[in-house]
């Protein structure tokens, strides 16, 4: 069996789930519904996600993300770098 898998008990290689960005960045608001049992108004879910996003570029662009918060958005966007 290759480095990596396990076994489920029925023979067949069960290979974890990836732990990849996109899914680290979807799991934080799982966390927050399940914390709070949800929020309290449809704006404050759209507010939250808004700003886990805003924080999450911030990281992966390597800017201060106090910085980020206060700073004008369309500054932003002509700051961000491309893959």
């Amino acid at each position: 069996m290759p480095a990596g898998y396990r076994s489920r008990g029925s023979g067949a290689p069960f290979q974890g789930t990836p732990n990849n960005e996109a899914e680290r960045d979807g799991r934080m608001m799982k966390v927050r519904q399940k914390i709070s049992g949800g929020f309290r108004s449809e704006q404050g879910a759209r507010d939250f996600a808004v700003i886990r996003s805003l924080i999450a570029t911030a990281k992966k662009q390597g800017w201060n993300i106090i910085q980020a918060l206060t700073q004008n958005p369309n500054t932003l966007a002509g700051c961000l770098r491309t893959a």
